[in-house]
């Protein structure tokens, strides 16, 4: 349904954003350097422009004590998310890289809203390598679903569209804990310790949701095998999966460790050299490098 209603609304897209971008919407990012020089609009375009947005999100929250703005740029961080793809359609510009380039954003944006966080709240670094290695077990489990021909569900506990209503309400409270006096301790202690079970909750339930996602693949399936056809659904979902493996790599996580942590032995999931040893998915991540270098920059990762 989504994306028929992307589909719909694609012609009208370009026209939304140049009305955004006049008013001031996207400056400092790529939408807006691509509107100023006269460059066509791409997919990667906007991709990028929502990591931008979120790290200034992220910088505003960190320097202000008030940020009337936030809840705009937030939702318009989250509009940019669904907007890359229907350009990319209607442009012609589709890739079998877009997969990979959309998940890695969406993580490592939700990697500086953690770091944010554990920055405000003075968490210990494994309390945001928890976090940030939880909120990824959605996307990864439910791609090895699609490499299993596993049937899988969308939203609900554990899902992305409720971890990002949540990081939401997170960061509100955030604001508003600055706004609180350091000598009101009971209040902030109260408001802190809303925020943490926030936080465990969000843990707890994207661990549960990847252990019942492994639960159904392990009883019909011994391995998790990549996909040879490079045109299928599960073909997308395998790149989208090596480019995340491929990510945490980068900054140091060893996410498959983690993802086979919850399997009990009864199922291992591909690494990256697995991965590569099929040529679409090599082709995708050597083709994407440029990207994901730009995005962990601008992530400061």
């Amino acid at each position: 349904m989504f994306r028929k209603f992307q589909r719909i609304v694609a012609p009208i897209i370009p026209g939304i954003i140049g009305l955004l971008d006049r008013v001031g919407a996207f400056t400092g990012t790529d939408i807006h350097d691509a509107r100023a020089s006269g460059k066509e609009l791409h997919a990667d375009d906007i991709t990028l422009s929502q990591l931008q947005i979120v790290s200034n999100i992220c910088d505003s929250m960190s320097d202000k004590n008030f940020y009337p703005g936030f809840d705009f740029q937030y939702l318009l961080a989250n509009l940019l998310d669904g907007m890359d793809g229907a350009v990319a359609r209607l442009t012609g510009s589709i890739s079998k890289e877009g997969g990979i380039k959309d998940a890695s954003v969406d993580r490592l944006s939700e990697m500086m809203i953690t770091q944010l966080i554990g920055k405000e709240l003075g968490l210990e670094d494994e309390k945001v390598r928890e976090l940030r290695v939880a909120f990824q077990f959605s996307t990864l489990t439910k791609a090895a679903c699609e490499m299993t021909s596993t049937k899988t569900s969308e939203g609900g506990q554990g899902s992305m569209i409720e971890r990002r209503v949540a990081l939401f309400l997170i960061m509100k409270d955030l604001i508003n804990l600055k706004k609180i006096p350091k000598s009101f301790s009971s209040l902030r202690n109260s408001r802190t310790e809303k925020i943490n079970q926030r936080l465990q909750y969000l843990i707890d339930a994207s661990q549960k949701r990847a252990a019942d996602r492994i639960q159904s693949m392990a009883l019909k399936n011994a391995v998790i095998t990549v996909p040879d056809d490079s045109e299928s659904t599960a073909a997308d979902e395998a790149r989208k999966y090596a480019g995340l493996v491929h990510i945490n790599d980068l900054i140091g996580i060893n996410i498959i460790e983690e993802l086979n942590s919850l399997t009990g032995g009864k199922l291992l999931f591909p690494t990256l050299e697995d991965m590569k040893e099929k040529p679409h998915i090599a082709k995708a991540l050597i083709n994407s490098q440029d990207f994901l270098n730009k995005a962990l920059q601008i992530a400061g990762l």
